[in-house]
């Protein structure tokens, strides 16, 4: 909801400085102080592209005419609305730029945290690992040192074939008993 509402108003800025440079403009010829800023800043804009117009065409400029005061005054004004649109177009350009740097921080803040509680986890795990690889080791040690327990009773496996071996010997008895 943010985001529609911020371009909404950047919109609703620059249609605004519109009219607001067509009131400077009509503020030129209102108020002497203003109408003598434009002034000057017209007739200075006046004989700088003069003297490069005439350097283009391959001569110097030596005797530049004024303006008269109408025709300064109103192209004064035009280039102080003018400057005007363009500072706020150019705030506009600002705004944006550093709301969306803003927002691109955030974002790469976000994929840092999330490699972090990556790496974090990974490392959990790494450890969890290591502990059961160590205790299948022990394990495993274990059942071979069970075994070579095992092995040095007599008859094999701890004494669980010594059990059938004297069935098998009694019953053989018994029989030759019978006969």
């Amino acid at each position: 909801m943010v985001l529609p509402l911020a371009k909404l108003g950047t919109l609703l800025l620059r249609q605004l400085s519109k009219p607001l440079a067509k009131s400077i403009k009509d503020q030129a010829g209102r108020s002497d102080p203003f109408k003598r800023v434009c002034i000057s800043f017209a007739q200075a804009y006046h004989r700088t592209d003069m003297r490069i117009k005439t350097s283009f065409l391959g001569h110097t400029a030596t005797n530049i005419t004024p303006l008269n005061e109408t025709r300064a005054v109103a192209y004064g004004a035009d280039a102080a609305s003018e400057l005007f649109v363009f500072a706020v177009a150019g705030g506009v350009v600002v705004y944006e730029y550093a709301r969306s740097s803003v927002k691109e921080e955030r974002k790469e803040q976000k994929l840092q945290d999330n490699l972090q509680a990556l790496r974090q986890s990974m490392l959990a795990m790494e450890t969890v690992v290591a502990k059961l690889e160590s205790e299948v080791r022990e394990l495993k040690a274990l059942k071979k040192a069970r075994q070579s327990t095992a092995s040095w009773w007599p008859l094999g496996g701890g004494g669980g074939g010594s059990s059938s071996d004297s069935s098998s010997t009694g019953s053989s008895s018994s029989n030759s008993n019978s006969s």
